[in-house]
């Protein structure tokens, strides 16, 4: 829900309005000609590419991180999108194109940004690629269902269907996702390997802080416990079973060994290494 639902609501104003850019240009402006309308999509593209890099130095940044940017980039899309079409009809065609282009901006600004990047963080290695792939498969269904909606309504329609999915969106945020933000990819790794020895409840690791957690798992209770020694207490685990036993050390190693995920690349790329 966190990655795939979010995805398959962006993607249904995103590749919506991608797709009817032409036909809601000229609705915008219907006196301009093709190369009007055409250079008008080119602004829009420069636009989007200004808030693309925007959300490439925002999304790393406590406290800002994956999910509050991802919710504020839907909220303000919402409230332009709306507004865009609550004035369509009888308002100015510059105030529609400084909304229309705002929302643009605002939906690189994190949406475009934040669904492709919590997909590929919210899953351990071995299942990340398929997993990432299901929810972009997910984004392509709503962008199909938009290409066949969007043919069938008004133009000003269409601007408040995006506003009503961003605002879904924003809820599916809100209780579906969790923010890595400064978590390592190798936690999902351990969570699995314990999960697949039958022991999930071994796991305590940072995926259990709360503030990696998502709403919907705090107020449900399906989280595991937290302990902030888990790392050095796995470490001593395999000490005293003889599991761990000095190897030569390599961060960069592959988490991934034969049979299922390496627990020694685990507690070393964590930064945890034995002298």
């Amino acid at each position: 829900m966190g990655t795939a639902g979010n995805w398959f609501l962006w993607d249904i104003g995103f590749y919506g309005l991608k797709l009817y850019s032409g036909p809601i240009f000229q609705a915008i402006n219907p006196g301009g000609s093709l190369f009007v309308n055409n250079g008008l999509i080119l602004l829009q593209g420069c636009i989007n590419l200004v808030g693309y890099y925007g959300a490439a130095a925002l999304i790393d940044k406590k406290p800002i991180g994956r999910v509050r940017l991802q919710m504020f980039s839907f909220l303000v899309m919402s409230a332009l999108f709306f507004a865009t079409g609550y004035i369509f009809n009888d308002g100015s065609m510059a105030a529609i194109f400084v909304l229309f282009y705002l929302a643009s901006f605002f939906g690189q600004l994190g949406a475009n940004v934040t669904t492709y990047v919590m997909a590929a963080e919210s899953y351990p290695a071995e299942l990340r690629s398929t997993l990432h792939g299901l929810s972009a498969f997910s984004g392509k269904g709503g962008a199909l269902i938009a290409t066949i909606v969007f043919g069938y309504v008004s133009t000003q329609v269409i601007f408040f269907i995006c506003a009503g999915t961003c605002i879904v969106a924003f809820f599916f945020t809100l209780i579906f996702s969790n923010d890595y933000t400064h978590v390592s990819s190798s936690e999902h790794d351990a969570q699995l390997e314990l999960f697949l020895e039958g022991r999930p409840e071994a796991y305590m690791g940072k995926l259990n802080k709360p503030e990696h957690l998502s709403n919907y798992e705090v107020w449900t209770g399906r989280h595991g416990k937290y302990d902030p020694d888990f790392v050095s207490n796995l470490i001593n685990e395999y000490h005293s079973t003889g599991e761990y036993d000095k190897p030569k050390l390599d961060v960069t190693a592959s988490v991934l060994q034969a049979g299922g995920v390496a627990k020694k690349s685990f507690v070393h790329s964590v930064g945890f290494v034995d002298n």
